[in-house]
Order: C-alpha cells, then sequence, then structure tokens
C-alpha cells in the first residue's frame, strides 16, 4: 500500500469570507483542511446533512455557536461538530486562530447549507 505525506506548507491556500483554507488531503473516505481566521473574523453560519466534522483547535481563542448555545474553544480542543447542527465560529482573541477540519465523507461545498 503507498503512503503520501503532504508538506502543509507547501499546499496553496484560498482564500475565503471567514480568512485563508488550505485543503491539505483527501481522499475517497475523508479530507483534512487548515483553517487561519484573523481576529474578529467569522464563518457564516452553516450545517451540513452528510459531513460529519471535527475542528481541532491549534492556536487562538474562538466563540463556537452550536445551534444557539455559546462555547469557547481554544488550542488543545477538539469538538466534533454534529450533522444537522447549525454552527459558528468567531475569532474573539487577540490574535489569529488556527485549526484543522477533518471531514467525513470528503468535504463538499453541495453540503454547506446556510441559514
Amino acid at each position: 500500500m503507498p503512503f503520501e505525506k503532504v508538506v502543509m506548507a507547501e499546499v496553496p491556500p484560498f482564500l475565503d469570507t471567514c480568512g485563508e483554507v488550505r485543503p491539505v488531503w483527501r481522499n475517497n473516505a475523508a479530507s483534512y483542511a487548515r483553517l487561519t481566521m484573523p481576529v474578529g473574523a467569522r464563518t457564516t453560519p452553516h450545517k451540513h446533512l452528510v459531513t460529519h466534522e471535527v475542528y481541532i483547535m491549534e492556536k487562538g481563542i474562538g466563540l463556537l455557536i452550536l445551534d444557539g448555545e455559546e462555547m469557547e474553544v481554544r488550542a488543545g480542543d477538539l469538538i466534533e461538530i454534529p450533522l444537522g447542527v447549525v454552527h459558528q465560529l468567531i475569532n474573539i482573541g487577540d490574535e489569529e486562530i488556527e485549526l484543522g477540519v477533518l471531514c467525513e465523507p470528503p468535504f463538499s461545498l453541495q453540503d454547506v447549507i446556510t441559514e
């Protein structure tokens, strides 16, 4: 079985409304991306009906809103986003947020449902 190594810094990013996204890796079962959010940035509230998401906070402090319930998240936290739950992440700290986003099945824009 072949093995794959990805140098994350070499993956070209693209700009999204919430910051910089690096789609680091994907296969038929899952995908992994890195998101960098500047101070004050926020994701658009949205949900997924097919994709399971896991946020892996690596730097910064954010406010994560899950179906209207607020929770503070910070470096070292891992958060599972349940299917169908409207969620939004806001950078409330004084430094940028860096987080990994693991998706199963692989992330698809067609599964981003905004309110």
